[in-house]
């Protein structure tokens, strides 16, 4: 038999399931009406998110919501845990997956989860199929999807919640400075840059080294052979003014002998 504290507290946690569902309803019908006009949804939703082909709002006369709409709609109803929407977004392997949790998390997320999470996915340039509403389908890239998310009021026909400016969540320190990819690959060229013009000094002065090394060899092998033909000149001239002052020497002896 249950005790009259365990009766008087199911009552209580029926209607706090109540007011959740509540809730819940309430939010996928103001996801609804914040479309353009009524909305007829899919009745062949995906029933798994990676069956997604495209992404897009509504199209058709009928104003009939795309798969990627009903999905969306399905995780209004559901409200999953932050952990499982931030699995969806980290999702390499499937590109649709990952553009319905940015979407979800743009529609609910706090502004610093929207701009913390959604922005590295700027650096995901992969080819999405958009459905527009003449039911068409065109290309258009992760990045630029998520480029539209963290810009505009409108997309995919849901008016998005407003977030505040990036420099203005910067200023009041709730964010840090974004460094895009492109400024990091500067970044990383500039100190590659650095490195060869500092591998190119030490080149030079390696080079200069052994050019005045092989100069000063070179002069040191011309000093020696100019020393040597020097000292081989002086002795053939002392030879000969050696052996001229003999003949003369002789020459005056026979001469005083006669």
């Amino acid at each position: 038999m249950r005790s009259t504290s365990t009766a008087r507290a199911v009552p209580t946690m029926m209607s706090t399931l109540e007011g959740r569902r509540g809730m819940r309803e309430t939010r996928a019908g103001a996801f609804a009406r914040k479309t353009n006009g009524g909305v007829v949804l899919a009745t062949s939703a995906p029933a798994n998110a990676v069956d997604l082909r495209a992404v897009g709002g509504i199209y058709g006369g009928n104003n009939r919501a795309t798969e990627f709409l009903c999905l969306t709609l399905k995780l209004l109803q559901i409200q999953p845990e932050k952990e499982i929407i931030l699995e969806f977004i980290k999702n390499e392997d499937h590109k649709y997956v990952r553009l319905l949790g940015a979407f979800y998390m743009r529609l609910v997320g706090k502004p610093t989860d929207v701009y913390q999470y959604l922005e590295p996915l700027l650096n995901d340039y992969r080819k999405v199929r958009y459905r527009s509403k003449d039911g068409k389908y065109a290309l258009t890239h992760v990045d630029e999807f998520v480029h539209n998310l963290l810009t505009k009021d409108m997309f995919c026909d849901v008016a998005l919640p407003r977030v505040p400016h990036r420099q203005a969540l910067e200023a009041a320190g709730a964010l840090e400075p974004r460094v895009s990819a492109l400024e990091e690959d500067i970044v990383d060229l500039e100190e590659q840059l650095e490195q060869a013009v500092e591998e190119a000094k030490k080149i030079k002065l390696s080079a200069e080294a052994d050019i005045e090394q092989s100069a000063n060899k070179a002069k040191d092998g011309l000093r020696d052979e100019v020393a040597a033909l020097v000292i081989a000149g002086a002795q053939k001239i002392l030879d000969k003014e050696i052996n001229a002052k003999a003949n003369k020497d002789i020459i005056d002896s026979l001469i005083k002998k006669i």
